[in-house]
């Protein structure tokens, strides 16, 4: 198991914050905190084994502390 942030929320090609539960493939999404590229992780598969739908970012970034 990774520390991996999922996150449930983006900026759509709207400028609108939008949840996971209601998003499709195929549309660009934004980061609201970096306002960097995000990908779309939601396959559809259900049950034991199945990953949470979630945004991830298309690339990662060094933080500098």
């Amino acid at each position: 198991m990774t520390n991996e942030i999922l996150y449930q929320y983006a900026i759509d090609e709207n400028k609108k914050l939008v949840h996971i539960d209601i998003v499709e493939k195929g549309t660009k999404f934004i980061c609201p905190e970096c306002e960097k590229e995000f990908i779309l992780k939601k396959s559809g598969k259900t049950g034991k084994g199945s990953k949470q739908p979630h945004f991830a970012h298309k690339e990662l970034s060094q933080i500098v502390l």
